[in-house]
């Protein structure tokens, strides 16, 4: 079993949880409630990868164009779910996108 190493940030919809596999991000989740996370994730705040997702997080947040293309990510879900945010990271800052296109895109 591969290692997920976690980290939180405080942003301005609420706190974050980052999960990583030590080299993309695997999770990116609004904590709804302080949860105590997994006992097998390990905490590593210094992860360069989450200085990485902060820095773009808070860039974003800060109202600057973010493209957030060089964050390396590698998200668990269904080929439906893999397909929809392959194309969600298509949409280019400051734009949207609605459900019908984005279903078109992926020809679904």
């Amino acid at each position: 079993m591969t290692a997920l190493f976690y980290a939180y940030m405080d942003s301005p919809i609420g706190r974050l949880l980052m999960l990583s596999d030590g080299e993309n991000l695997t999770n990116l989740d609004c904590e709804l409630e302080q949860t105590t996370p997994n006992p097998n994730w390990i905490l590593r705040e210094d992860l360069p990868l989450f200085e990485k997702v902060q820095c773009s997080l808070r860039r974003y947040f800060n109202g600057e164009p973010e493209s957030f293309s060089d964050i390396p990510l590698s998200p668990k879900g269904t080929a439906f779910q893999q397909a929809i945010w392959t194309a969600l990271r298509q949409i280019p800052y400051g734009k949207t996108a609605s459900y019908g296109g984005l279903a078109e895109s992926i020809n679904n």
